[in-house]
């Protein structure tokens, strides 16, 4: 989904810059795909005007253009696109001007003629379009910058999940912006029309469940500027035919599908709406040749398919530059997705009818286009989508599911702000713009926990905890980078983990209608690493070594824990890695352990403590769980970046502040017992661990005991007075 910031502020007043609007986005669950806004190189881009054309004499595919800016001065540009005429306005980009690509721009001499600057298309200046060539621009906008023309601010691309057809248009972003109080929402205008009632089309099936299809008299003109600008940044084909253009702009600004018959085409004969007695073929728009099966909803004209509803048009119905009198259509239709997909129909109609739109909304939008173009319709066929929706819904089972402490009466405040309607026979119904996506007790409280997530999922740290927490995030991510480790960014919903991984799925099991296969919150970081190392080693790509920092879910204090992962196909680059943590945090390696580790995943594994906590391992992985992935070998570094900080909240590289732990070995004669060592420790009142005692009694070789000391370190007191101290320990038990 493309957005600009001009467009969206049509709809949305607000003081948040575009930066803002996209993390708030993210937050929602909108994920950026791509960015491309470029404001300052947007000012600096001016709009000129070719006055003369000539080819370059030295070289074949050169031209040269004489350009005119608005003040009347005149250059001389040489350029590659020969598809440039006189009297066409395009941009040009002076000598100092930094690209997105990081070139910045001279006087060059190209073959023996000086060219300062550049001609761009539109790519060339961080404008999405479909069109490779120079960008062709209005007169009107002879003098101006690109930010003047086009875009002043922003424009970016978002990724919807499938069950998020509300946020499938600008109208839909800005409204779901503005339940979040992220601005105040500005209802788009709607003028009525008095029209004479007229039956277009012979509604032969139930499954057309609305409709609406409009008649006018009128010629196909040039599509206005703002349009064909609007449809050019959000990557729409643009046909320069008004009636099909403010289609496709409308669908983009209101989300509803749109198509427009030449109504002469079809009036001649009988027309309908029914569904196929038997198999017959189509020819679409776009000269593909379809074969529906029996049963596939089709608007007929006679014996003659002229539409797939809410998919594609046909050819034997179009409009064009003769057309005389247009049919506007729109309806609501049953989904079809096997359909589309066998034949390979994808359109932006078909993406808005499986993600679902406002049915209630085909009059609002019909008048609209008639009032854009500012035309006067004559008649009208309307069949209004009548359907009512209760979901029975017991509040109990908010707090049950979201296990947060959460009010009724602050529930009902949030969902009634979004549209939800709490009807008095304890049913709840949502707003027309949802009426596809809401279907049950748990789409309600998903609708409420989105609204809420900052409260429900957040794990409620100080904000000076929460920031240490960052710093250690990022310093682990620096330094995974630096020693060649590549990032990855996986999803946090999966499948369940391979069985050998031995995770518990306690309190990560979710419920997922749009795909009931990624049902569980992941317990560990390294399945999808492995995914990441797998697909590379398919496909030939010599990177091994990859890390992730992300939450997992399970049995833990918030149900959740940040875990910082790192996989390699060889212990050396992550002995290495692990080192450099060591050494920054200024950490040393207390425990060995063949079986202890912080997931069953491992073969074997070498475990690491501080203040007492596991807060690292370094494992081989299990074979059986490689060979699920097609890998042979491969090893895993995980770090608990909490672990590395002290309850004040400092790091643990101030360690002259937090206790001193010290592991002590007692080496054991025949005569010397352990409880020995134990009463000596007591004694003292020292505050010891037992970590090892080796070996047992069926070993035949020299006994130790190996304790942890916790030691309180004084003020102003050095690590050489402490180990002093230690070695006055030792020296005193050998005495004992």
């Amino acid at each position: 989904m493309k957005v600009t910031m001009n467009w969206l502020k049509d709809y949305l007043e607000t003081e948040l810059t575009y930066k803002e609007i996209i993390k708030n986005l993210n937050k929602l669950g909108f994920e950026l795909k791509k960015d491309y806004s470029s404001p300052a190189l947007w000012k600096s881009i001016e709009i000129v005007k070719i006055i003369e054309k000539n080819k370059h004499a030295n070289a074949e595919k050169l031209n040269l253009y004489s350009i005119q800016k608005k003040t009347g001065e005149i250059l001389t540009i040489v350029c590659g696109d020969s598809n440039l005429e006189i009297n066409n306005f395009v941009p040009y980009a002076m000598p100092g001007t930094v690209m997105p690509s990081g070139i910045t721009l001279t006087t060059a001499t190209i073959r023996g003629i000086d060219s300062p600057g550049m001609l761009c298309s539109a790519k060339e200046i961080n404008l999405p379009s479909q069109d490779n060539g120079v960008l062709k621009c209005a007169e009107e906008d002879w003098g101006k910058s690109i930010a003047e023309a086009y875009e002043s601010e922003a424009i970016f691309e978002i990724e919807l999940t499938p069950n998020r057809g509300d946020a499938l248009s600008i109208f839909g972003l800005a409204r779901i912006l503005a339940n979040e109080d992220l601005g105040i929402l500005k209802e788009p205008k709607e003028k009525e029309f008095s029209l004479s009632e007229q039956q277009f089309f012979e509604i032969k099936s139930s499954d057309c469940r609305g409709l609406i299809c409009t008649f006018c008299q009128h010629e196909p003109k040039s599509t206005p500027n703002k349009i064909i600008k609007r449809l050019m940044l959000t990557e729409h084909a643009i046909l320069n035919l008004d009636v099909i253009d403010l289609t496709n702009y409308l669908s983009h600004d209101l989300g509803l599908p749109l198509h427009v018959f030449d109504y002469d085409k079809i009036k001649n004969n009988p027309c309908s709406i029914e569904n196929l007695t038997e198999e017959q073929e189509f020819e679409t728009l776009a000269q593909q040749k379809i074969k529906f099966k029996k049963d596939t909803l089709v608007f007929k004209s006679g014996e003659n398919i002229i539409s797939w509803p809410a998919v594609i048009g046909g050819e034997n119905s179009k409009v064009d530059e003769n057309t005389k009198n247009i049919l506007l259509e729109a309806g609501v239709f049953p989904k079809d997705s096997m359909q589309r997909r066998k034949n390979g129909v994808i359109t932006s109609a078909v993406k808005k009818a499986e993600y679902g739109f406002d049915p209630f909304i085909l009059k609002k939008v019909s008048n609209r286009f008639f009032e854009e173009l500012n035309l006067k319709p004559i008649s009208q066929q309307y069949k209004p989508f009548l359907e009512t929706k209760k979901i029975p819904f017991n509040f109990s089972k908010v707090k049950e599911i979201l296990g947060s402490n959460i009010q009724e009466e602050d529930f009902k405040k949030i969902m009634i702000k979004k549209g939800f309607t709490f009807n008095s026979d304890e049913t709840i119904t949502p707003p027309s713009y949802k009426f596809f996506d809401i279907t049950t007790e748990n789409c309600i409280i998903e609708e409420f926990a989105i609204a809420r997530y900052d409260s429900i999922y957040s794990i409620n740290l100080s904000p000076r905890y929460a920031s240490t927490i960052n710093k250690e995030k990022n310093y682990l991510s620096e330094l995974s980078l630096n020693c060649g480790f590549n990032e990855c960014k996986n999803i946090s919903l999966g499948k369940l983990e391979n069985e050998n991984f031995q995770i518990s799925t306690e309190n990560r099991k979710v419920i997922n209608y749009s795909n009931q296969n990624y049902s569980v919150l992941r317990g560990s970081l390294i399945p999808d690493l492995l995914k990441n190392a797998s697909w590379h080693v398919k496909n030939q790509q010599k990177i091994y070594n990859f890390f992730e920092i992300g939450l997992i879910y399970g049995d833990f204090e918030n149900k959740q824990t940040q875990m910082y992962t790192a996989i390699s196909n060889n212990t050396e680059d992550l002995r290495i890695l692990l080192s450099k943590i060591l050494n920054k945090k200024q950490i040393e390696k207390k425990v060995f352990s063949r079986e202890d580790t912080l997931i069953a995943h491992a073969k074997y594994a070498t475990s690491f403590y501080f203040n007492n906590e596991k807060f690292a391992a370094l494992s081989a992985i299990k074979p059986q769980i490689l060979k699920e992935f097609g890998l042979k070998e491969y090893y895993a570094l995980e770090i608990f970046p909490e672990k590395l900080i002290v309850e004040n909240g400092s790091l643990n590289n101030n360690l002259e502040s937090a206790p001193i732990y010290q592991d002590i070995t007692f080496k054991l004669s025949e005569q010397v017992s352990a409880s020995k060592v134990t009463n000596f420790l007591n004694f003292r009142n020292l505050d010891y661990k037992i970590l090892i005692v080796y070996p047992n009694n069926n070993i035949n070789e020299e006994r130790k005991l190996t304790v942890q000391l916790k030691l309180e370190q004084k003020e102003n007191e050095t690590k050489e007075q402490i180990n002093e101290k230690i070695e006055n320990l030792i020296l005193a038990f050998q005495q004992y």
